[in-house]
């Protein structure tokens, strides 16, 4: 193995099962492969076979801290916060304040729509089963009701509100707060 020739690798590559076993057990999962790849480039790159091999024999432990300093490197990478200038911050806060003034718009239309209906069974089944979190067979149970009846009426109340309110709330995801 001369220190000119890059076939000292192979002599490290003959452990990659593992290499990859090893990186796994740091946690990296799906990124092992991808982690014992750059290790083999930073190898390359930057140690000299002497540094690698003492007495002809591979040093585990040089290659273990390689593999540990370059899944480091991917996790601290991952792990930074994206900076944000603090000119920016105000129209963020201005943004989620308009956002839920829209939110509570569209919460007072719901209960608009609901005031409107006729049948009062409609308008109690569906404030009971969101005021009190029951499901459909508790809130059956409660009322004398099949659980598939409180279903179906549940169901054609909420299709009401989307009809009633499909343009708003259309609105209101695409972020246009001040057309509700």
């Amino acid at each position: 193995m001369t220190q000119y020739s890059h076939l000292w690798i192979n002599e490290v590559y003959k452990y990659h099962n593992d290499w990859i076993r090893m990186v796994r057990s740091f946690g990296a999962g799906d990124y092992s492969e991808d982690i014992v790849q750059e290790m083999y480039i930073l190898l390359i790159k930057y140690v000299k076979p002497e540094n690698i091999f003492h007495k002809g024999k591979l040093s585990k432990s040089y290659v273990y801290r390689t593999l540990f300093n370059a899944w480091q490197q991917l996790r601290n990478k991952s792990a930074k916060m994206p900076k944000v200038p603090l000119d920016e911050l105000p129209l963020q806060i201005e943004q989620a304040d308009d956002e839920k003034e829209a939110f509570d718009r569209i919460c007072q239309m719901v209960e608009a729509e609901v005031e409107t209906w006729d049948d009062e069974d409609d308008r109690g089944y569906f404030d009971a089963y969101f005021t009190t979190g029951l499901s459909y067979r508790a809130l059956g149970k409660e009322c004398g009701r099949s659980w598939i009846s409180i279903y179906y009426n549940i169901k054609e109340s909420k299709e009401k509100i989307r009809k009633a309110l499909a343009e708003d709330y259309e609105d209101y995801l695409n972020g246009d707060y001040d057309r509700i």
